[in-house]
């Protein structure tokens, strides 16, 4: 798996991610470890458990450490990455509910 080619840091601390066929079918065996390797060369990690977005989607909340700023990657995210489309994550800055459920989930 090439992750340094996986993955995109915007000025702005968007992230674009985009598997290529490699990493596609690395995922396929094993999705989220995949993906935390990936964001592991941004300094970035998972924190807590995965929450429901709603009816139809779950999502976990991605810390960057490094830019302070959080992400909600979903399971959809997930889906397109394997269907090889690209996911942007937004880049927001933690309120203090936030900070208080990373520093609970460390």
């Amino acid at each position: 798996m090439r992750s340094e080619y996986c993955i995109v840091e915007l000025d702005n601390g968007n992230l674009v991610i985009k598997y290529d066929e490699e990493t596609i079918t690395s995922a396929l065996l094993d999705r989220w470890g995949v993906l935390a390797e990936i964001l592991w060369n941004l300094d970035c990690r998972f924190v807590g458990d995965p929450q429901s977005l709603g009816n139809f989607d779950v999502g976990i909340m991605v810390y960057n450490s490094r830019l302070d700023r959080i992400y909600i990657f979903s399971g959809n995210d997930m889906e397109n990455l394997l269907d090889g489309k690209s996911v942007r994550l937004l880049a927001v800055v933690p309120d203090e509910e936030a900070r208080q459920y990373i520093a609970e989930h460390e």
